[in-house]
């Protein structure tokens, strides 16, 4: 993504971005006021499947940029390609925690996609503008990821404690 991209189009870029935290910040807020822990579940599994969904295509910006660079190193670009798998076999492997960890460990694979992005900035054709929408975006859905995850780990710990004073009782 070189730097010589028209305004319009970063408008589109910028109002697709923007666009994509509205899933996050629904379920987040479908999280925190939710009236049932079956309420609280959906929106774990929900957040998992879309934040998942995301931090793949995050990673396949990197594989898109290595194979459109013909000038690069090719070692360099193999490198690239292996990294740009990376986050989705993250991601995936994080559906085998428990499911409030499973928004939290995305926000993790999140902040360390973003600190790639930043890591190869120099031999990545990545405009300035896109790693500052990049930083606002990843902060807007770790936000959205850990309020999920805290929500549910917060049930969890109420249910817990409810149920250890139903059986000291």
């Amino acid at each position: 993504m070189n730097a010589h991209v028209s305004p319009r189009l970063w408008t589109w870029i910028a109002g697709l971005g923007l666009g994509g935290l509205l899933p996050f910040f629904a379920l987040a807020a479908l999280s925190v006021l939710s009236a049932t822990p079956e309420q609280q579940l959906m929106a774990e599994d929900w957040i998992f499947v879309y934040g998942l969904s995301i931090v793949t295509f995050v990673g396949a910006i990197s594989f898109g940029l290595a194979l459109a660079d013909p000038q690069a190193d090719e070692r360099l670009r193999v490198r690239w390609l292996i990294w740009s798998v990376c986050p989705s076999l993250l991601a995936c492997a994080a559906l085998f925690l428990p499911g409030w960890c499973r928004p939290f460990a995305l926000g993790v694979i999140a902040i360390a996609a973003l600190a790639m992005d930043y890591l190869l900035q120099g031999a990545l054709a990545y405009a300035k503008p896109w790693l500052r929408l990049r930083s606002v975006l990843t902060a807007g859905a770790v936000a959205s990821l850990w309020t999920v995850s805290g929500s549910g780990l917060y049930l969890l710990l109420k249910a817990q404690s409810l149920d250890i004073l139903l059986k000291a009782g």
